[in-house]
């Protein structure tokens, strides 16, 4: 009896300490750089992870995922942090720190600048896509909406607190919503312009 206890424990023991046996339990499949991983999308195979502060590049995907990570930042400007990114059918847009808005159009692996140019000059947190338009949330600056078919930004704070800092946006197709940090959370219904 003594025995077939200790059989029970230590195949107890030997079983728990495999990685795949508990559900629920996180297993590290490798880093892009060793850094700080700011955002992460997934876009079918491929994971993109971004790297604040990288040395030689900020973005990188991993068609493995995640064993190994290659630079994904084509088209990037120098010293651009990628703060959030989001898919949206086959297309990823991405959210500097400086305020711009990238897109890729062929899984990360290119990248240009939204038409509309800058949103504002503090850096995007937060990207909503919907079916007629693109909305930012800003550090500070509030939030913007870069409508189907127009060439510029619009802002879109109305009912937000002044100098606001949006950490997410996320959208259900209807509704907008935008996380803050210290003010809750906001939602905006699609196409109006004031949150509630």
């Amino acid at each position: 009896a003594m025995r077939a206890l200790i059989a029970v424990l230590l195949g107890t023991i030997c079983f728990s300490g495999i990685p795949n046996s508990a559900p629920g339990r996180w297993i590290p499949i490798g880093s892009p750089g060793g850094c700080d991983v700011r955002a992460l999308c997934v876009l079918g195979s491929r994971v993109l992870a971004s790297i604040p502060g990288g040395d030689d590049h900020s973005l990188f995907a991993s068609a493995d995922s995640g064993r190994n990570w290659r630079p994904s930042d084509s088209g990037l400007s120098e010293y651009t942090w990628i703060e959030c990114i989001v898919g949206c059918g086959a297309g990823l847009y991405a959210g500097t720190d400086n305020g711009y808005v990238y897109i890729s159009e062929d899984a990360g692996a290119h990248w240009r600048p939204v038409a509309g140019g800058r949103t504002h000059r503090s850096g995007i947190e937060g990207l909503a896509v919907t079916e007629k338009a693109l909305y930012a949330g800003t550090v500070f600056g509030g939030a913007f909406v870069l409508r189907s078919g127009e060439a510029d930004w619009d802002p879109v704070s109305s009912g937000l607190p002044p100098e606001v800092q949006i950490t997410a946006l996320v959208t259900d197709g209807d509704r907008v919503f935008a996380g803050t940090s210290g003010a809750g959370v906001f939602a905006l219904k699609a196409g109006e312009a004031v949150w509630t």
